[in-house]
């Protein structure tokens, strides 16, 4: 692996060198003459190429956003694109900024597309510098730019190993784009070794992330359309024919709308699938509109265009017009002989070939088509076995050992969930019956007043049982003389015998105006003779009428606890209640829903 090294070189002093180096290597087994004349050759180019070693501060000065958005509108300019992925890797060097200089070496590896072996030594720079960054990005997206790299050199097992480091970050940062970008990728190569469905399931996680992101992210619907793309040939695979039509429309339709570039893509995407359902003049129509868009396009995806040709040659087959059949096979070879990658679409076309030349006879053709078929079975066998081993063991071993672990933790979970269920219904069930319990005690304890209050009989005179009590040893204890007592005594039994107290204005003070005395006299007898405040004795004189009453008068149960209350004194239901209760033991509701349900038996 080549690494670029911080060093005194600048700009395209640092970079020439690099390539001659690399060149070398490249050449060193052919004749000592071609590479004096490559000598000859690069130092009559060297000079153009140092003329803007020394970058001018005025771009260095600025920032690094600055210098970025420079690049990225030079995007047609090759001059000046390597001039500021430059001035971002001086910049970066001479500040000390490892995460800037990563993103610079990252940017200058796009300045050598063509040079595979430049661009990984850019990128193994940029993961270097990245090594220790915690940036949510650095170095993820590199690794999946490498992985790109290696893909296009047909390395298979240094594509698999840079998608996983970029997994391996993307989790360790949380970086859900990434992730499911890199997911994507690892999706494509397990269809390139013909696991279609593991590849179905992934492709259908991509697309349920995507659908998420892509209302709030305008740069997540290129992917999201790619994605339903690779998903929808991944359903051709597995013979899913009306689902992959019902992708292809939903592509066409979001393209129209919103990338024009990828609707040539789904109408050749369709065309093929309406070649597996037998209409070949429409499938016909539909490729032949879309494939010279795709061969146009700058950014085309290989195999979407060998895939047009060689479905082409298929229907012409198809339709016995063999001359086409040929010329369209004939364009695949060319390509192939251009030093493109195999892939499965070319080792059908050399089958075919193969097969339509053994037919008819052609044996120095068959024998040619014969070695280039033996040529690319070899490197795909390779490539599948080594590709099917790793994926096996990097990626899908982990993703089991993962969801093994994620089943235990659910599990646990799911038991410690039951544990807490179970806890928590012992305890409802407790709470129940301690209600239950109360509700019983309550209930019995109700009945046992009711009854105690229905037997009793209340006396009419409050004095009874109190004639024994020296009121002559009071006199001295209160302060107030023995005729004042015996006054005040004779008028509040008059007043019990009168009702009076079942007027909503008595009151302490009402009552001494009535008695002609004061209320401090009236306060201090009540508290003596009665035993109890005055509010007290009102309060039992009116429940005791009350309850009786309520034995008695049918009409007054038929009463609301308002009205009741009302009649005997009491501004509210609530607080006639809280007195009858207080008084009896029991609420007046369940008192006279007693005495109602006993006299309906």
């Amino acid at each position: 692996m080549l690494l670029l090294i911080d060093g005194k070189e600048k700009g395209f002093s640092m970079l020439f060198k690099y390539r001659c180096f690399s060149m070398f290597n490249e050449i060193k087994e052919q004749k000592l003459l071609s590479f004096l004349f490559f000598l000859i050759f690069c130092s009559s180019v060297y000079p153009q190429l140092t003329i803007r070693d020394e970058i001018p501060d005025s771009i260095l000065n600025k920032s690094y956003r600055e210098i970025t958005n420079l690049l990225v509108k030079s995007s047609g300019d090759s001059i000046k694109k390597i001039l500021y992925s430059n001035a971002l890797l001086e910049k970066s060097k001479k500040e000390h900024n490892k995460l800037e200089k990563a993103k610079a070496y990252r940017l200058m590896s796009f300045n050598y597309m063509d040079s595979l072996s430049y661009r990984i030594a850019y990128l193994d720079s940029s993961i270097t510098a990245s090594k220790n960054s915690t940036d949510k990005n650095y170095p993820a997206i590199t690794y999946l730019n490498l992985a790109a790299v290696y893909k296009r050199q047909g390395d298979s097992d240094k594509t698999l190993q840079s998608y996983l480091k970029a997994i391996e970050y993307c989790e360790k940062f949380d970086n859900q784009r990434l992730y499911y970008s890199t997911q994507n990728n690892i999706a494509l190569l397990k269809r390139t070794i013909g696991e279609d469905e593991q590849a179905a399931e992934i492709f259908r996680k991509v697309l349920s992330y995507q659908e998420t992101i892509r209302k709030r992210d305008k740069y997540a619907n290129k992917s999201y359309l790619f994605s339903i793309l690779n998903f929808a040939n991944t359903l051709r695979s597995l013979k899913m024919y009306d689902s992959v039509s019902f992708y292809n429309k939903k592509g066409i339709l979001l393209s129209r709308e919103e990338n024009i570039r990828i609707y040539n893509f789904f109408v050749l995407n369709e065309g093929i699938n309406l070649y597996y359902k037998g209409r070949y003049y429409e499938a016909l129509d539909s490729i032949k509109k879309a494939t010279p868009y795709v061969a146009n396009d700058k950014k085309r995806i290989e195999e979407f265009l060998i895939s047009g040709y060689f479905y082409q040659a298929k229907i012409y087959k198809e339709i016995s017009k063999e001359e086409k059949f040929l010329e369209y096979l004939n364009k695949i070879d060319s390509l192939f002989e251009k030093g493109r990658y195999p892939t499965i679409t070319y080792q059908k076309c050399y089958k075919e070939l193969v097969r339509f030349y053994r037919e008819n006879g052609t044996k120095n053709k068959e024998l040619i088509y014969i070695k280039k078929l033996l040529k690319i079975d070899s490197t795909l066998t390779k490539n599948f076995k080594s590709i099917s081993r790793q994926i096996t063991d990097d990626y899908d071993t982990p993703n089991l050992l993962k969801a093994k672990e994620e089943l235990i933790n659910e599990l646990r979970e799911e038991d410690h969930k039951k544990k807490s269920t179970s806890i928590i219904l012992i305890v409802i069930i407790c709470i129940v019956l301690l209600v239950s319990l109360s509700v019983y005690l309550r209930n019995r304890k109700y009945k046992r007043r009711y009854k105690e209050l229905i037997k009793a009989n209340q006396p009419n005179n409050q004095l009874e049982g109190r004639k024994n009590i020296r009121r002559e040893s009071f006199s001295r204890d209160i302060g107030i003389s023995k005729e004042v007592i015996d006054s005040i005594l004779l008028q509040l039994q008059e007043f019990e015998d009168n009702h009076d107290y079942l007027s909503t204005k008595v009151t302490v003070g009402y009552v001494a105006k009535k008695f002609k005395t004061n209320s401090r006299y009236i306060s201090k007898i009540v508290n003596v003779y009665k035993q109890k405040s005055f509010t007290v004795y009102i309060n039992e004189l009116r429940i005791n009428f009350i309850t009786e009453k309520l034995k008695e008068n049918q009409k007054l149960r038929n009463y609301t606890l308002s009205a009741i209350g009302k009649e005997i004194g009491f501004n509210n239901a609530e607080s006639f209640s809280k007195a009858f209760y207080k008084i009896n033991g029991i609420y007046p509701s369940y008192f006279i829903k007693k005495i109602q349900n006993e006299n309906e038996k």
